[in-house]
């Protein structure tokens, strides 16, 4: 991927923009960027053609890659609107291309550019160059309060947050994480991403988004020990999953029993984890407050 990008003619320090579901080529995309100096705009997979427009405006992206047809589309519609622009690539070859559109490119043709690895000394030299002060991320704010702002994050950045987090809950090979966020929310960008891959963990992605049915067969299939979220899924997986194995009266009971009755709380503790997918031992929760009879759950559980 990184000598593709080379081949594509991607400089050190310019603006790569993402515009995708989770999918691997966004990992790929990142981490060729990264051994090129180059710079990733992560944008929201849900972004809507006058947001995305901004964006490349306003970060002067020339190369955008896309996911499926939903951020082909968004992206093609404003094209001509975004004087930097040079070229789509499409992650995803089921993707119809507009009968007009004749710059975009596949993600397997962009690859292609390069199959033999002939800039490879290039990529070397860039990389042997890298400093922990090059930018590395540029993520754009919701917008709530006026146009999206970007915020620059250099490696220093992104190392020091990633460090910190292993130095709470290390990463380890035999890990299984079940990726549910957005890759371009920060927090999953880095923790579910960034700190497996060091330990060697395996990380499984859902590229749509989890509503209940989807998030149980992904648990299913899946079988995790470890997942990030925000405090809404788990609230959903509280009325979803775990409501429906523990009736209400049940659960009305389990919450007025002391905690020091580990008994039934291990019954419990099991009929959840095999719900889960049979190996799940913790969820690491952030971005919002917690239902309080949710968090009194978990808590008693642990």
């Amino acid at each position: 991927t990184a000598n593709a990008m080379v081949a594509l003619g991607i400089e050190p320090q310019e603006n790569i923009g993402i515009f995708s579901q989770n999918k691997s080529e966004c990992l790929f995309t990142d981490f060729g960027a990264f051994a090129n100096r180059a710079v990733t705009i992560p944008l929201y997979a849900t972004s809507s053609p006058a947001q995305a427009q901004y964006i490349i405006n306003d970060a002067q992206i020339r190369y955008l890659f896309v996911g499926e047809q939903f951020q082909y589309d968004a992206a093609f519609s404003v094209f001509g609107f975004c004087q930097s622009l040079q070229q789509l690539i499409i992650c995803d070859r089921a993707v119809v291309k507009d009968p007009r559109d004749m710059t975009s490119i596949y993600f397997d043709e962009f690859m292609a550019m390069d199959e033999e690895l002939q800039h490879n000394a290039i990529v070397e030299e860039r990389t042997a160059a890298a400093s922990d002060d090059d930018l590395a991320n540029i993520l754009y704010t919701s917008g709530t309060t006026g146009n999206s702002k970007g915020v620059m994050l250099s490696h220093r950045n992104l190392c020091t947050h990633l460090y910190a987090a292993a130095k709470l809950r290390p990463s380890f090979e035999w890990d299984v994480w079940l990726s549910v966020l957005p890759l371009s929310h920060t927090m999953e960008n880095s923790l579910s991403m960034m700190l497996p891959m060091m330990s060697g963990a395996s990380v499984y992605y859902m590229e749509k988004a989890p509503t209940p049915s989807l998030l149980v067969q992904a648990l299913a299939k899946v079988r995790p020990t470890t997942m990030l979220s925000v405090p809404l899924i788990i609230e959903k997986i509280y009325k979803n999953v775990i409501q429906p194995i523990i009736n209400k009266k049940s659960m009305k009971w389990a919450l007025s029993i002391p905690l020091l009755d580990g008994q039934i709380y291990g019954q419990i503790r099991k009929k959840l984890v095999d719900a889960l997918g049979g190996r799940f031992k913790e969820v690491i929760i952030g971005g919002a407050a917690m239902n309080p009879e949710v968090e009194e759950f978990f808590h008693r559980i642990k």
